[in-house]
């Protein structure tokens, strides 16, 4: 899953968690293919597209990356993202996010009905020390209910 890169591509501390946290549940799969999502704000760079330059940097085949730069937001990187794994035929997604926003995501990805896994980020938290850590966990559990209602509402008009 995106998070916030700099003006000049820079990828933020959230995008290099959860990168690693790709890098390191692929290496224990067979053939595995990497997602990055992520659409651009304001002047920076797709988040998409810096998550494909360290995949890259870290020797992932450009042929084991999809790039998903569209989406703006976690419920559109979900609803993309699910599209894109039925079009590869895949059952199960491995989420590597913090773990503040894995609850919203794995439910989300549920929903669009695609199994999911976890990618654990040990020092996922690290970076959220003191006030920022509540308001985090807050924004999740108030946009949990809000994007799983737009979802359902999304699949019912696909049927």
């Amino acid at each position: 899953m995106g998070a916030a890169v700099g003006a000049d591509g820079t990828p933020g501390p959230a995008v290099v968690r959860r990168t690693r946290a790709a890098l390191r549940a692929g290496a224990a799969l067979d053939d595995p293919v990497y997602i990055a999502t992520g659409g651009a704000r304001g002047s920076a760079p797709a988040e998409a597209e810096v998550i494909h330059r360290l995949l890259r940097a870290r020797g992932v085949p450009d042929s084991r990356i999809v790039v998903e730069d569209q989406a703006r937001d976690t419920l559109q990187s979900v609803v993309n993202c699910a599209q894109i794994l039925r079009r590869l035929g895949a059952t199960t997604v491995i989420v590597c996010t913090d773990r503040y926003h894995a609850v919203r995501c794995r439910t989300l990805f549920r929903l669009a009905g695609v199994a999911t896994r976890a990618a654990p980020i040990p020092a996922a938290l690290a970076s959220l020390a003191g006030w920022r850590a509540p308001i985090y966990w807050l924004r999740e559990a108030v946009t949990l209910p809000f994007d799983a209602a737009l979802l359902l509402v999304h699949r019912l008009r696909e049927r």
